[in-house]
């Protein structure tokens, strides 16, 4: 389609017959004048072309990105574990615990991140499994103790039920959950 100007104009054209005894005597013309109409709806589509590939781009940035940061923080969390299997005193051993879970906890952040353009790209599958609520929300509170006790914030775990509670769902999105839940309410105590 030629692009428009003034010159070019979009029109629909209905012809109806003026039957009179059964006889054609002559036709109604009417024109109908949808330019404005072509013109927003070509720039529409042009605009929904690029919002998604921008939307294809961010996704396909986040998971490359996602990808390269996970590499080194996995060899820092591997280094970090080969350290801790060394002879250590107290304070050195402390410190290397910092480290793995500081590691952890941003291959984590990254995890969601890979995990958000899996979803914008309709990717994203969770993975039904059994798995101990118990150990689950003590290996949570356990990677974020470090940053609760930075910012003065308590972290005390209780559980009602029974300690060997086993549940049928995707451990890591549960995770999220429980962390981001856990982030939250920390937030509206700092305040």
């Amino acid at each position: 389609m030629r692009p428009l100007d003034k010159s070019n104009r979009i029109v629909i054209v209905t012809f109806l017959p003026n039957v009179l005894k059964g006889l054609v005597k002559g036709f109604y013309l009417f024109i109908q004048d949808i330019t404005d109409l072509k013109k927003a709806e070509m720039t529409a589509i042009k605009e929904r072309q690029v919002a998604m590939q921008a939307a294809t781009n961010k996704s396909q940035f986040l998971a490359n990105m996602s990808h390269e940061i996970r590499t080194p923080i996995n060899g820092i969390i591997g280094m970090t574990n080969l350290l801790k299997a060394t002879l250590l005193d107290e304070q050195q051993i402390h410190f290397a615990d910092l480290v793995s879970r500081s590691s952890e906890s941003l291959l984590n952040i990254i995890n969601d991140v890979l995990d958000f353009s899996k979803i914008e790209a309709g990717k994203l599958e969770l993975e039904i499994i059994n798995f101990d609520l118990y150990e689950m929300v003590t290996d949570v509170i356990q990677s974020i103790s470090f940053s609760a006790e930075t910012r003065n914030v308590a972290l005390n775990l209780q559980f009602e039920v029974d300690t060997k509670a086993y549940y049928k769902w995707d451990p890591g999105r549960f995770r999220q959950i429980y962390i981001h839940r856990i982030c939250f309410c920390s937030c509206i105590f700092i305040l």
